[in-house]
């Protein structure tokens, strides 16, 4: 009878639902501290847990590596690849500079255009067009408009530069004209 009765206070349920918790807890702690990829490369979905927050080791690492830097753009570098070539661009372009972005349109540009969105962000309050016409619209995860990679078409629509979005972290920017790019 004794015997029955140490068995019932082990399988208490709420002593058994706190030991689980207890456990899952002591799980996630060392899973921060367990050095899973190379940091040093973009990192990766390996990276990041189900919720998007990077693993600790990883954290660190990206501290250190920011410290270091004092040029803002090599800072931004670092961790958003768009924001840093939208940095670089802002340096060089003029203040008044119309640039048109071509390569972020329709399906074919759908995974290039946060890039847009940093330039818009980071260009202002220069005019930033990725339509033609500029009626670009936001639809069903894609931006529509009128492509063009022409410079002559954009020189005579009044655009100094153009940048040609070649990936997700990588651009080309053409100067259309002399007043495009500071003195």
């Amino acid at each position: 009878m004794k015997q029955r009765s140490q068995i019932a206070k082990l399988c208490n349920p709420a002593l058994l639902v706190t030991s689980l918790v207890l456990l899952t807890a002591v799980m996630r702690l060392a899973a921060q501290f367990v050095y899973t990829a190379n940091p040093e490369k973009q990192f990766g979905l390996e990276d990041v847990d189900q919720y998007g927050r990077l693993s600790l080791w990883t954290q660190n690492w990206y501290v250190s590596q920011l410290q270091q830097q004092t040029d803002p753009v090599e800072r931004e570098k670092i961790c958003i690849a768009d924001a840093s070539i939208a940095r670089k661009i802002d340096r060089v372009a003029a203040p008044n500079a119309r640039i048109f972005v071509s390569g972020v349109l329709g399906r074919d540009g759908a995974g290039k255009s946060s890039f847009y969105v940093f330039l818009q962000n980071y260009l202002f309050p220069r005019d930033v067009e990725i339509s033609l016409d500029g009626r670009a619209a936001f639809t069903d995860g894609t931006f529509e408009g009128v492509p063009c990679d022409s410079p002559e078409i954009l020189q005579a629509k009044g655009f100094d530069i153009l940048i040609q979005v070649n990936s997700p972290i990588s651009a080309t920017m053409i100067p259309l004209n002399e007043r495009a790019t500071r003195k």
